[in-house]
C-alpha cells in the first residue's frame, strides 16, 4: 500500500493490480477475497476517494474493463445512461414501488455494478426489470412479491433479498450468490435454487412443511447445508 500510496502523490500511473487492489476488484478478477486491515483499508479509500474527486478514476477503471471511459459511471444519472460496463458505488431506487413497462423501456442498468442496488419498495414488474449482470454487493428487492418480469444477475457476490417473495413461480435464480432471502413463500413447490451458495438460504420459520423442506435438500445435495 505504500507503494501505491507513493505513486499516487507522485502523479506516476498505476499497474492493473494496484487500481484493481484501490477500488475492491481483486475478488471479481482473481474470485477470492482478500482481507486487509483497517489501517491499509483506510489509507485505500482515501486514495479512491482522491482520485475519483482528481477525476481519474474512469481512465483507471476503462483500463482495467477495457472499454472507453464513457462506459464507466460514477453517479446514479451517469449510470442510467445506457451502454455502461461498470459502475463504481451503490445505487438506490427506493422510491420505485411498482414498475411499468414505459418506465423501463428507457432504464438500462450497468453490465457490472460495484455495491449494493436497491430497489427495495418494489412489489410488483409490469414489464421486465433487468438486472445487472454481476452486482459486487448485495441486490435489495426486500418487498417483491412476484418474480415475474425480473431478470437477476448471474453472480451476487453479496446477498440477495427476497424476503416477501410469496411464490417461486418465475424465480430464475442468480447461478452464484453469498446468500438469499427466501423466507417469505408461502411453497417450496417448484423454487429453484443458485447453483453455488456460499452462505445460507433462509426459507420460511413456520407455514412451510418439513417434507418440502427435506425433498428441496434432496433436489440439491450439494446445497443441503445451507438451507435453512
Amino acid at each position: 500500500i505504500n507503494i501505491i500510496q507513493d505513486k499516487h502523490q507522485k502523479n506516476k500511473p498505476l499497474s492493473r493490480k494496484e487500481i484493481q487492489f484501490i477500488y475492491r476488484l481483486n475478488k471479481l478478477f482473481s474470485n477470492k477475497i482478500e482481507v486487509v486491515g483497517k489501517d491499509i483499508e483506510e489509507i485505500s479509500g482515501k486514495i479512491e476517494a482522491e482520485r475519483i474527486k482528481q477525476g481519474k478514476a474512469k481512465q483507471d477503471l476503462a483500463e482495467i474493463f477495457d472499454c472507453d471511459e464513457s462506459q464507466i459511471s460514477l453517479t446514479r444519472d451517469e449510470a442510467l445512461s445506457g451502454d455502461i460496463k461498470y459502475h463504481h458505488g451503490s445505487l438506490s431506487f427506493r422510491h420505485i414501488q411498482k414498475i411499468d413497462t414505459n418506465l423501463f423501456d428507457n432504464l438500462h442498468f450497468p453490465e457490472i455494478v460495484n455495491g449494493r442496488l436497491e430497489i427495495n419498495y418494489l412489489k410488483i414488474v409490469n414489464g421486465q426489470l433487468i438486472s445487472p449482470r454481476i452486482i459486487i454487493g448485495s441486490l435489495d428487492l426486500h418487498n417483491l412479491l412476484s418474480a415475474k418480469g425480473v431478470v437477476f444477475p448471474e453472480v451476487i457476490y453479496a446477498y440477495l433479498d427476497l424476503h416477501h417473495l410469496e411464490s417461486a413461480e418465475f424465480f430464475d435464480p442468480p447461478k452464484s450468490v453469498f446468500g438469499v432471502f427466501l423466507d417469505g413463500l408461502k411453497s417450496l413447490k417448484n423454487l429453484r435454487l443458485p447453483e453455488e451458495v456460499l452462505g445460507n438460504i433462509i426459507l420460511p420459520y413456520s407455514g412451510i412443511k418439513e417434507e418440502e423442506k427435506e425433498e428441496l435438500k434432496q433436489k440439491y445435495p450439494h446445497l443441503a447445508d445451507k438451507i435453512k
